[in-house]
């Protein structure tokens, strides 16, 4: 919140410096919404701004020369009920109790038991004292200033999807416009953000194992609402919750205090993937994360945008399972992977888990056995540098694979290493070939 009023405080010194050098002592009144013009004009954050019909009348006395000024436009503020929080890039300006950050401290401490319309309540309440959270289908949400109505035609509406009864973030729930079909989808984090015309909108919220549903929406210019979302009944005791007892004692620094995951190994599946085509793909070409047997095979990888196999794991961002045990890579052909780089894209093949702290690891997380991941026979047909990266291994084998460059692409990749490893032990790398019009141009035989 300082970060904000400091924002404030230089935009409100650079409007009165022409009026120190006319006289020292000079003092002005600063209405609310020149406050916001300057601040949007000189700030890179996007900034959302709540008026009411007594706004207009409000103005700031701000002495240029005060060494209180930080603290005079804060009072002011709060003095007429307005309250400004810095959140993702945005600063938003509201009347009344404003956004909330975060939950109670005490939220998902155990208490009594209370029923599912109770706790929804509290956690409705905590986000917000006022409704900027869209809880029914029969309620019309206003978006912006009425009145002050984005001369575009469109606006901007962005907040975050919750979990009706935990006010946990749901990733993955896509808001679709009836009438443009315009479309968002709520990233890791929950946050959605959605371009829509001025009128009235119908947004249709769905996403698996959620109840569908809608909400209704009067926009006039950007603004921001919360979407709660509730999970569709399954029918099933203990399909929710599970109770997990153990047979020694936990370790003291697993605890409620900090975030762990659990996975459940023996429901991680062997896979076998062979005789395909993957051809233009947006993102990844194939993403494995199980520790059972994975063979992937006699595949063609076209022009995928980002890497063509990705071996990632993590529990960090998309929990996507844990480590890969037993994996073989073989007799496949790769034509020009790596057009863009946009996520997990160092390599046409990425070994690539979420480590947030790699130099503080203490054990490597894919393999944990001589060769665990064979990378052989393959064919790179490949207009830029980058074949394999690999990251926090124990055993990886590349051996007797076929790189063809071609000049279908001008190269850009920031990777210009074709080997880029990273925290790795026991790599055997073998049998380099690396070819250009049918021709043999390098031929690389090491083992390290």
């Amino acid at each position: 919140m300082r970060r904000v009023f400091f924002a404030i405080m230089f935009l409100a010194v650079a409007l009165m410096q022409d009026a120190m050098a006319q006289t020292p002592d000079m003092r002005r009144n600063i209405g609310l919404d020149s406050v916001m013009v300057l601040m949007q004009r000189c700030s890179k954050e996007k900034i959302y701004y709540q008026s009411d019909a007594s706004s207009g009348n409000l103005t700031f006395t701000v002495d240029a020369a005060s060494a209180t000024l930080f603290d005079d436009i804060k009072e002011d503020l709060q003095a007429n009920g307005y309250k400004v929080l810095a959140m993702r890039g945005y600063l938003f300006v509201l009347k009344g109790v404003g956004l909330a950050q975060q939950l109670p401290a005490d939220y998902f401490v155990s208490r009594k038991k209370q029923t599912n319309a109770q706790v929804q309540k509290d956690y409705i309440d905590a986000l917000s004292g006022r409704m900027d959270v869209a809880t029914s289908m029969n309620k019309t949400y206003q978006i912006g200033d009425k009145g002050n109505e984005s001369r575009t035609g469109k606006a901007y509406l962005s907040g975050y999807v919750r979990d009706a009864v935990t006010g946990e973030p749901v990733v993955g729930v896509s808001l679709v416009d009836q009438a443009t079909k315009a479309y968002a989808m709520s990233d890791v984090h929950g946050f959605y953000k959605i371009l829509l015309p001025v009128g009235k909108s119908v947004l249709d919220v769905a996403g698996f194992s959620l109840e569908d549903t809608k909400v209704h929406l009067q926009v006039y210019n950007d603004g921001a609402l919360d979407v709660v979302v509730k999970e569709q009944g399954t029918g099933m005791d203990g399909a929710k919750t599970f109770r997990i007892r153990f047979k020694k004692p936990v370790p003291e620094e697993i605890s409620e205090k900090a975030g762990y995951g659990i996975e459940n190994l023996t429901w991680t599946p062997e896979v076998y993937f062979a005789n395909n085509t993957i051809r233009n793909n947006r993102a990844r070409g194939t993403l494995f994360s199980t520790p059972k047997k994975v063979v992937v095979e006699n595949n063609l990888f076209d022009h995928t945008s980002g890497c063509a196999i990705l071996l990632c794991g993590d529990c960090n961002g998309w929990f996507e399972t844990g480590a890969c045990r037993d994996v073989t890579i073989r007799k496949n052909r790769f034509i020009n992977a790596l057009t863009s780089q946009f996520q997990f894209t160092n390599a046409v093949i990425s070994i690539y888990p979420e480590i947030p702290n790699l130099d503080g690891q203490k054990k490597l997380f894919h393999g944990g056995k001589k060769t665990a991941v064979r990378i052989e026979d393959n064919v790179f047909e490949t207009f830029d540098a980058p074949i394999l990266y690999a990251k926090s291994i124990d055993g990886l084998l590349y051996r007797n694979n076929k790189v063809v460059k071609n000049t279908d692409y001008k190269p850009f990749h920031w990777n210009k290493d074709q080997f880029l490893l990273q925290r790795v032990n026991n790599v055997e790398i073998e049998d380099l070939f690396f070819y250009r019009g049918g021709n043999i141009i390098k031929e690389v035989k090491l083992n390290k």
